[in-house]
């Protein structure tokens, strides 16, 4: 299965967008759709940026009833595997689940790109689940749990572009700042300005 998505943060540098969604999406986690937990495990430089490692897990509520009973928590959780690329403004990315090895395999590219008088914020990927991977879940129900646990890596992804334009309108993020390998984080107040449309938002200093 492949998908795409797309988000819009108006008046912002690449620059300034670019460094949030590497930098801080934690922060972020209380205004994204469909999750619940982003934990950052580790983060090492690279040539030309950084490979950072998080946890995510999907918000139980977002799973539809019907498959409430055989989608375990374990099925909730992945591991994001991403390597930023500083120069080129963007992140090639590689998701597996946390806990259930080789349930499904997902990976793409998200891209920082200018446009116009802001920004976006593009994903490409493309996500293939093993049905004979999924414990707990008779093969005669396969077919209708299958759509929710495809939604909670492909959700986690998507959620990076449309969801988090909305999440950087609403939530004023922390100025990080390194010392001694370090990360320490200092409040800033009124960095984002709400603009009515979903989806969009922009930088007020």
């Amino acid at each position: 299965m492949r998908f795409e998505a797309e988000g819009h943060v108006r008046n912002s540098s690449q620059q300034q967008v670019y460094e949030i969604v590497r930098d801080r999406l934690v922060d972020l986690v209380p205004y994204l759709d469909n999750v619940s937990v982003i934990e950052e495990l580790s983060r090492e430089p690279r040539n030309n940026g950084q490979h950072v490692l998080n946890r995510w897990r999907a918000d139980p509520g977002q799973v539809p009833a019907v498959a409430r009973k055989f989608i375990k928590p374990e099925m909730l959780e992945w591991l994001d595997h991403a390597d930023w690329s500083d120069k080129d403004h963007w992140v090639d990315w590689r998701i597996e689940s946390a806990r259930l090895k080789g349930m499904y395999s997902c990976s793409g590219r998200n891209q920082i790109v200018v446009d116009g008088d802001g920004v976006r914020i593009r994903i490409q990927g493309e996500l293939t689940v093993d049905p004979k991977k999924i414990p707990g879940v008779p093969s005669f129900l396969v077919k209708r749990v299958l759509p929710a646990i495809e939604k909670c890596p492909r959700g986690g992804s998507v959620a990076s572009a449309d969801s988090i334009a909305d999440a950087m309108v609403q939530c004023p993020p922390p100025r990080w700042t390194g010392h001694g390998g370090a990360r320490t984080m200092t409040s800033r107040k009124s960095v984002l300005c709400r603009n009515p449309s979903a989806g969009e938002g922009r930088f007020a200093g």
